[in-house]
């Protein structure tokens, strides 16, 4: 049975092929390289065990990559595969924004944000002595906004 390898990257020079069933093997990488350097038309094989790849420099001339060391390869019990088809990632629906409960009230963010900021602002203005006309100055504001008006 011939190893499946996968082409990386391929160039008129240079072939880097993938054999992921193979990673961290050393002593079959070296085989294969001892296999591959012998044969025509590939004048260096570079393997790395560690992440399972074999790059071989092809002799000047020798046309297209993939194709011109189809046979190479299977000398050396190596077959030249599509590379497998990445799964499609799941794409999952955005959660519903939920409204936060206190005490069985519905607030939203903006609301709770809004509280916040007049709690902070109206402390501010309790230290530095300006609460009483602000207060009455947001009070004399809501009587005369059309929306308040019955």
């Amino acid at each position: 049975m011939l190893e499946p390898v996968y082409a990386l990257h391929a160039s008129q020079t240079r072939l880097r092929l993938r054999v992921p069933g193979r990673r961290c093997d050393a002593a079959w990488f070296a085989a294969v390289e001892r296999v591959l350097a012998t044969q025509p038309g590939i004048s260096a094989v570079r393997v790395s065990p560690e992440t399972a790849t074999l790059t071989l420099h092809l002799a000047a001339g020798n046309g297209a990559a993939g194709p011109a060391v189809s046979t190479q390869l299977a000398t050396a019990g190596l077959r030249l595969a599509d590379r497998p088809a990445l799964p499609t990632p799941v794409q999952r629906p955005a959660p519903a924004a939920r409204p936060l409960r206190l005490r069985g009230a519905r607030l939203r963010r903006r609301d709770l944000a809004l509280g916040l900021f007049l709690l902070l602002l109206m402390r501010q203005m309790l230290r530095s002595g300006w609460l009483a006309p602000a207060l009455a100055l947001a009070w004399l504001l809501a009587e005369t906004l059309p929306g308040r008006r019955r």
